[in-house]
């Protein structure tokens, strides 16, 4: 090598380096800056080729000394801030940086590399600092108008993020990638019909972007257009076989759409691509859950667990399980789990308070039950008043707002605190729908009903009517159970008389069958049929809404006395139950009005009957009157009534 200028060997370093052969590239480099250790290039390109190979520390030593000599070059400030964010040293990088650009304020290339590795380190505050001075000096860097619309997307700066991609569609009116992030802008914005249109003209630019077509896919799924979204998730993992997520997604949406077996197969295919996805098999697991698959949904649930021990879901899903399984126990104990990871977790409360309270286990269950509050089902009950929640403060000389929830069921039911409100001193407001007002008027202690959506009264707190229970720290010993807690007006109760007293004086049976939801709580009027064939007995009607048309399919032989067409509500249901000698009914409103007029009802309950029927009892706590009649499997109705039959 002797005889050659620094300059011949830098050209020859620079050659190797070309070919890929740092090795050599690297010698010569050391042989140039042998002869001229001032030759800055040699220095740049001598600490790439280090880094090439594995040694960014050599790399740094080079620059650093080539620093001190010239500590004013701008291409090694560059090239120093380079190598240290390579190496994860951020912070100095970002030092670096900003020395270069001390020297060289319109250095672009170096105020991108700044803006950049700002972003990447969520500084998003200097970053679109760093971006907006770049396009000062370069209004069409097109790099720097696409990052900073990211930054903007995220922030929620929407318009100002879609001026800066329309000018980067004045660069390239055909770039996708830019219209893919217009069309994510849109959507974040509300403007759901030009995000379509955008992913729609990306998709024709770039027919074969996964990107592209999964993002569309997230927007016809967030429309809840599912079959639309299937598709298009199937169209992205044909693009890329090998994405988990558009996998993991195709599997939801099939599910959504009961597509079971093509579900099992996508999240298998999950499974296959990453044996350690706990996604994967926690997927898989909710899928043979919801076929009834118990046993096998179990496992796979419990391989999930194995491999990511400390998301919350998995345990929660696995609740889900076990109370299916009847493992009640195993199912507080995931419950407890999940909210051991994550305590703001209102389905896991939820679930939770459901279990405890149908084991009798009130002290614990009631304020677990509170987080029904942070359920996104509950979005209608909220009120927002400004007046303050009671939380049991002395009530003498004040006024108290009780407002419904959820069915009419439960307002029939725990309207009977009103009485212990009253005992305290409060002046008692009950705000209800419309259908209950009329009946509410008989409950001991109300001083004025509302009917829910006209104005209030003035009051000093208010209370959820599903919230007394807890307030009054109710248990088994100490629960309010004295019936009739709610009385017909007499001059309804005599003309109801009238009607019901035509139709003889044979023992008069109230019968309902079908309640609103869920629909396995229901049964048809055909499996009453062994009930209602009983000779001597006088059955009525209590049915209302669409199963009421069910009465048309009877036998002639069978008579069901029907008046509900001269129900206008709840008060006149409760002066036609007080009219019968027995209500016989599914687990619905009327099972509450007939146990809160106190009286003799028969509850056909379904086999995972609600909480507040508590385990296997036969009677019920709330309601002295009332008896419990419980199915052993689901949907079988049949031992049912024959056991109701043998016992009318």
């Amino acid at each position: 090598m002797t005889g050659q200028s620094a300059r011949s060997f830098f050209l020859q370093a620079e050659a190797l380096f070309d070919q890929g052969n740092f090795d050599e590239a690297i010698k010569y480099y050391k042989e140039a800056l042998s002869l001229d250790p001032n030759m800055v290039e040699a220095t740049i390109n001598l600490s790439i080729a280090l880094s090439q190979k594995g040694l960014p520390n050599d790399a740094l030593i080079h620059i650093e000394e080539a620093l001190k000599r010239h500590n004013t070059n701008v291409l090694l400030w560059n090239n120093y801030a380079n190598l240290l964010r390579q190496e994860g040293r951020t912070g100095e990088a970002i030092g670096a940086y900003k020395r270069a650009l001390e020297r060289e304020p319109h250095a672009v290339a170096i105020r991108f590399n700044l803006a950049v590795l700002l972003h990447e380190t969520n500084r998003l505050e200097e970053a679109i600092e760093a971006y907006t001075q770049l396009l000062q000096i370069d209004p069409y860097h097109k790099g720097a108008l696409y990052n900073l619309s990211v930054i903007l997307h995220q922030k929620g700066l929407y318009e100002d993020a879609i001026s800066y991609l329309n000018r980067c569609l004045k660069i390239d009116p055909k770039d996708a990638r830019t219209i893919n992030l217009i069309a994510l802008v849109f959507e974040a914005a509300g403007n759901a019909s030009a995000a379509e249109g955008c992913f729609r003209r990306a998709i024709q630019l770039m027919p074969a972007d996964y990107t592209v077509r999964f993002n569309y896919a997230n927007l016809l799924s967030r429309q809840r257009r599912t079959e639309e979204a299937v598709e298009e998730y199937k169209k992205a993992v044909s693009l890329n076989l090998n994405s988990i997520e558009a996998y993991i997604q195709l599997g939801n949406h099939l599910k959504l759409l009961k597509r079971y077996t093509e579900a099992i197969d996508a999240y298998h295919k999950v499974i296959e691509l990453d044996p350690s996805s706990a996604d994967g098999y926690n997927n898989l697991g909710n899928v043979l859950k919801e076929m009834g698959r118990y046993d096998e949904a179990l496992s796979y649930i419990n391989r999930a667990i194995e491999i990511d021990p400390k998301q919350a879901g998995y345990y929660f899903n696995l609740g889900l399980i076990y109370k299916e399984l009847y493992r009640y126990e195993d199912a507080i104990d995931a419950y407890r789990s999940a909210i051991s990871l994550k305590y703001d977790y209102p389905e896991a409360h939820w679930n939770l308070a459901l279990l405890l309270l149908m084991h009798g286990d009130f002290k614990n269950g009631w304020p677990q039950y509170e987080w029904r509050k942070r359920l996104s089902l509950y979005e209608p009950y909220v009120r927002g008043f400004k007046e303050p929640l009671w939380r049991g403060e002395d009530l003498q000389g004040k006024r108290i707002l009780i407002h419904d929830e959820q069915g009419f069921g439960d307002a029939i039911q725990f309207v009977r605190y009103v009485p212990l409100l009253k005992a305290m001193g409060a002046t008692v407001f009950v705000e209800c729908l419309s259908p209950l007002a009329r009946l509410f008027e008989g409950v001991e202690g109300v001083d004025r009903v509302i009917t829910r959506g006209f104005g209030l009264p003035n009051f000093d707190y208010h209370c959820s009517i599903l919230s007394l229970p807890m307030m009054f720290k109710t248990d088994l010993t100490n629960l309010p159970n004295k019936v009739p807690y709610i009385k017909v007006d007499e001059a309804l109760l005599n003309k109801w008389s009238q009607w019901v007293g035509e139709y003889g004086k044979n023992p008069k049976i109230g019968i309902a069958w079908s309640g609103i939801n869920p629909p396995h709580k229901s049964c048809r009027i055909e499996d009453l049929l062994a009930l209602l064939k009983i000779s001597g007995r006088c059955f009525f009607n209590l049915q209302y809404g669409p199963a009421q048309k069910e009465l048309t399919i009877l036998p002639m032989e069978i008579m069901m006395i029907d008046l509900m067409d001269r129900v206008e509500d709840f008060a006149d249901t409760a002066a036609l139950i007080m009219n019968l000698d027995l209500v016989i009914t599914i687990d619905t409103s009327i099972a509450h009005l007939a146990g809160a007029l106190g009286k003799p009802v028969w509850v056909l309950l379904h086999y995972d009957a609600d909480w507040r029927w508590l385990l296997g009892r036969s009677d019920s706590p709330w309601y002295p009157t009332m008896r419990l009649f419980r199915q052993a499997k689901p949907g079988d109705w049949q031992p049912v009534v024959e056991s109701v039959a043998a016992r009318l």
